[in-house]
């Protein structure tokens, strides 16, 4: 039989703040549960 591998990653959707965190900024992020 062979072998059957499963791989997740977490992802974060930015409800507002989009790339202001790059310049020290704030940002409002969530996390996504969803896997495809």
């Amino acid at each position: 039989m062979d072998k059957v591998y499963h791989f997740s990653a977490p992802g974060r959707t930015e409800i507002g703040g989009n790339h202001t965190d790059h310049q020290h900024g704030c940002v409002i992020a969530a996390a996504v549960d969803m896997e495809t």
